[in-house]
């Protein structure tokens, strides 16, 4: 008999006992793991971001025209809406 066998138990009931404990070993891990993931940290200073960045990207002038011209496309693809479904309805 090996050294690792229990002399009072048979090969099939140590074989048993290993499977059913690496069983309980795997449940109560994933018991103590389940929901919980490693966050990352970042701990770089982006110079682009927060409080470091102190010029704007582009005068204000500039960006309220960019904002008309997007919420003017917004208003047209709203009043197209219907026409886009009635030309499509059939595909």
């Amino acid at each position: 008999m090996s050294k690792y066998l229990n002399v009072n138990l048979t090969i099939a009931e140590e074989v048993e006992k290993k499977i059913t404990k690496k069983r309980n070993y795997n449940i109560n891990y994933r018991r103590a793991t389940k929901g919980k993931r490693k966050r990352i940290v970042y701990n770089d200073h982006d110079e682009h971001y927060g409080d470091s960045h102190q010029e704007p990207d582009m005068e204000p002038q500039d960006f309220d025209k960019l904002v008309e011209e997007h919420l003017e496309r917004l208003q047209v693809d709203q009043r197209d809406r219907l026409g886009v479904e009635k030309r499509t309805r059939e595909q």
